[in-house]
């Protein structure tokens, strides 16, 4: 309806009726500017439905006529909200149909009405884990209002998930396989060792690093080196005779050491000899010398 119909319809200051224009609508800006009515006529209309909206203006309203008019009585909730908490306006008439009753407003029992269901509002997402990637989820429930007498439950779903993407999470280092372990030496006593490295995984992202030595040793005994002989010393030199011309000779040993496990012989001679001339023999004794020139002779020939 104009605005301009309703302010033909001012019968005095603080009354109005807008009665018998068969108005189907109350639009939110009707009473804009008449916040100082006290009594509004409304019977003899077209409405179905009335909103508390329109009446935030006119705070002073005590009497409220809306009979025949065809209300549908929880089409109007709000409005019957509004008029419960009224302090001033406490005379309302007319009716309203629901259920297949017609009811006088005043007396409507509002709990009657099917009351669908709305969301309310998210709950703070979380994910589902603390660092790396995980499922980051929220909630909502469906009591804003929660649906009553009837009413529809909410549309769509009470939990909404995504991937949610933290920091890298702290990896511990473990330790990998032990190497095969050698040895110090080929043969002989040495020391036996082994490693392995901190890598399965490696530490990553502020997360420890392997307990432990990277490094374990042990004794080992392998087979006795080959040890090459090698001469001792030569011994003191004897003459073959005591007195004439003779054979000097002496001997060493291949001792020092002792060749062993497979070592090398010494080389060269165990005996060396030369000759040797001590002070003359007695007359008697030169069949004697003659026979040791004999074997000097054959010594040479040996010798050669």
């Amino acid at each position: 309806m104009p605005r301009s119909e309703l302010v033909k319809l001012v019968q005095a200051t603080f009354m109005l009726s807008a009665s018998e224009i068969k108005c189907s609508q109350l639009k939110p800006n009707t009473f804009t500017g008449l916040g100082s009515l006290i009594e509004l006529a409304l019977f003899d209309n077209m409405l179905t439905t009335v909103s508390a909206n329109i009446f935030a203006i006119v705070t002073r309203i005590q009497t409220l006529s809306m009979d025949r008019n065809p209300l549908i009585c929880c089409s109007m909730t709000d409005w019957f909200d509004w008029a419960a908490n009224q302090t001033i306006a406490n005379f309302f008439t007319g009716t309203c149909t629901d259920f297949d009753t017609s009811t006088r407003i005043q007396d409507f029992d509002v709990s009657k009405c099917p009351v669908d269901g709305a969301w309310g509002t998210w709950s703070n997402p979380t994910c589902s884990v603390t660092c790396g990637i995980g499922i980051q989820s929220r909630n909502r429930t469906c009591n804003r209002p929660i649906p009553s007498a009837g009413g529809k439950d909410c549309n769509g779903s009470s939990v909404d998930s995504s991937n949610c993407s933290l920091n890298d999470c702290p990896v511990d280092g473990a330790w990998g396989s032990w190497s095969n372990p050698t040895c110090s030496v080929t043969c002989g006593k040495g020391i036996l060792s082994r490693k392995r490295t901190c890598d399965s995984p490696e530490p990553s992202a502020g997360g420890k690093t392997c307990n432990g030595s990277s490094v374990d040793t042990s004794d080992c005994n392998l087979n006795e080196c080959p040890v090459d002989g090698a001469w001792g010393d030569w011994s003191n030199p004897t003459c073959s005779v005591t007195c004439g011309n003779g054979i000097q000779s002496r001997n060493r040993a291949c001792d020092s050491p002792v060749p062993s496990a497979g070592g090398k012989d010494c080389n060269g001679s165990s005996t060396d000899s030369s000759d040797c001339s001590l002070s003359d023999c007695p007359e008697s004794c030169k069949e004697s010398e003659k026979k040791l020139e004999s074997k000097k002779m054959k010594a040479r020939k040996w010798k050669k």
